[in-house]
């Protein structure tokens, strides 16, 4: 069994709605890739499956921020920019299904989170009424603009077993605290899942909210706390991998471990 922080790969999200008439209906988006590591010209796809959604918006996020900057939207062959977004950024329009944002001048102050939006109305810019309709997100993409003289570094993984004392003093302590930490990776795009082999997962997780930066390079830590009975079970092992975007494909790397000390 596995506990993951994260969530699917692929990024698609199923949304449900329901008229007043109690018909339920529902949008089927697709926004990829989840991570992007670029300078520049690197795009942002986005695909969903109701034909009545005609427009598409698109949002720009910082780090630690809950506000989101709208970079630009459009019909199918009429995008629309906001202020400079026009200079870092390119919006397309395959069909009235799919679309695209690529990223044409980019710096690393420009790092961000990229949502995208499909509605089916904007709002009567004449008359200056604003329309009532549902408004569907993709799950959103990462851009982490590369900086100079850094390059993308996969990251060190290990687990840090629980203290000899705490290990050894099972009679006193009913859980047991295993750390697994990920280390000197370069850019920020990893998540981290726990796993047991040979038994069920019994623990709980919590993982740090974000990577921290030290330097030039970033470091994940996350917790893994599980009664001391399967902690001292040989025939358990815990797993930790952390998934890594390397600006062309995710690898896995983990680090397994298993208490080896003897009961008393």
């Amino acid at each position: 069994m596995t506990v993951a922080d994260d969530l699917p790969p692929f990024l698609v999200l199923f949304f449900a709605f329901c008229f007043l008439s109690g018909v339920c209906e529902s949008v089927l988006i697709t926004q990829w890739p989840r991570y992007i590591s670029t300078r520049s010209n690197d795009s942002i796809t986005c695909s969903h499956d109701d034909s009545n959604l005609l427009l598409m918006f698109w949002y720009q996020q910082r780090e630690n921020t809950n506000s989101m900057t709208l970079i630009g939207y459009g019909y199918e062959n009429s995008p629309n920019y906001e202020g400079e977004f026009e200079k870092q950024f390119k919006l397309t329009r395959q069909s009235a299904t799919k679309g695209a944002l690529t990223i044409l001048k980019a710096n690393p102050s420009h790092s961000a989170y990229l949502y995208i939006k499909f509605s089916s109305v904007l709002f009567d810019i004449k008359m200056k009424r604003c329309a009532n309709y549902e408004a569907y997100f993709g799950q959103g993409t990462k851009l982490t603009v590369l900086e100079e003289g850094i390059n993308i570094t996969e990251p060190k993984v290990e687990i840090i077993q629980p203290s000899k004392k705490e290990c050894r003093d099972k009679n006193n302590k009913r859980k047991k605290t295993l750390l697994c930490v990920a280390s000197d990776f370069y850019p920020d795009h990893v998540t981290l899942s726990w796993e047991t082999i040979g038994g069920e997962m019994l623990g709980s997780v919590a993982t740090d909210s974000a990577a921290r930066r030290n330097g030039m390079f970033y470091k994940l830590t996350s917790r893994l706390r599980v009664p001391a009975h399967q902690w001292f079970n040989p025939g358990i092992e815990f797993k930790c991998t952390v998934n890594f975007f390397n600006g062309s494909g995710t690898e896995a790397f983990f680090a397994v471990v298993k208490c080896m000390l003897l009961k008393t």
